[in-house]
């Protein structure tokens, strides 16, 4: 008796399922936009202050290599939480009628009680009262659409701003490509070829890099210009020795030019 009561009650909400189809299908395009729009937003974020503290203080291989697998772990935590993990989330029919019902108070309960009595009939119910919800149910989700459920004008911002921070991101790579493949040389490649400036300086004596000098001897520093450029004002002399730390000292400038510049 049971049974034949839910097949009658499931057949009389027939507009409600397609409606809660729709919602689910609504529901599932939601979270696709707003978690890409999302991940778009993040992952510009993220190549923005790569390329800014990059340039600013040129880190060593190891200290990039860490920025990019903490980056990349972020941007895989997002994807896996904001998308895979919701679009694996299960939508059951009653819990959608549940969120119809918050978003419209004059549904009261109605739906919810109408999907549970097609799924789940109690026995003392009386099939006319049962029948009777269903029709309440019918007329309302008839009087309901999908887009009032849905803030549609916030998911169209979100879209709106990872394209925008995606066209952008695009539009600098192709307007300055050469920076572009620098970028991906360092934090990809991790190479240590350096960031262009406005003049290079270049410390004579030394041999990719190093210079051998007897320990606890003096030792002057020549720097000539090795590019055309304006001369800062402060320098940072960044020195290690042997197998010791890193070491920055800001220095001013103090003389002038001789005649090699």
């Amino acid at each position: 008796m049971a049974m034949h009561r839910a097949a009658d009650i499931d057949a009389a909400i027939e507009p409600v399922r397609r409606l809660l189809a729709a919602v689910r299908r609504e529901a599932r395009a939601w979270v696709w936009v707003e978690s890409s729009a999302l991940l778009a937003i993040a992952a510009a974020a993220l190549f923005a202050v790569s390329v800014v503290l990059d340039r600013l203080i040129e880190p060593p291989a190891w200290a990039r290599a860490a920025c990019m697998v903490v980056a990349a772990a972020a941007l895989a935590w997002l994807a896996a939480t904001r998308i895979v993990g919701r679009l694996l989330a299960p939508l059951s029919d009653r819990e959608l009628a549940l969120a119809i019902e918050r978003r419209q108070s004059r549904c009261g309960d109605t739906l919810s009680t109408a999907v549970g009595l097609a799924e789940d009939p109690p026995a003392d119910v009386d099939a006319a009262l049962a029948l009777r919800t269903a029709a309440d149910a019918t007329r309302l989700a008839a009087g309901i659409t999908v887009g009032e459920l849905f803030r549609r004008r916030r998911l169209l911002a979100m879209a709106a701003g990872g394209l925008l921070v995606t066209a952008a991101v695009v539009a600098g790579v192709v307007a300055m490509p050469d920076l572009a493949s620098l970028w991906v040389r360092r934090m990809l490649f991790l190479e240590d070829v350096s960031w262009p400036r406005r003049v290079r300086l270049e410390a004579e004596g030394f041999l990719a890099g190093v210079r051998k000098v007897a320990r606890g001897s003096d030792v002057d520093l020549r720097v000539r210009v090795a590019a055309d450029g304006p001369l800062p004002d402060v320098v940072e002399l960044r020195s290690r020795a042997g197998t010791g730390g890193w070491q920055t000292v800001r220095m001013g400038t103090r003389g002038g030019a001789d005649a090699d510049g």
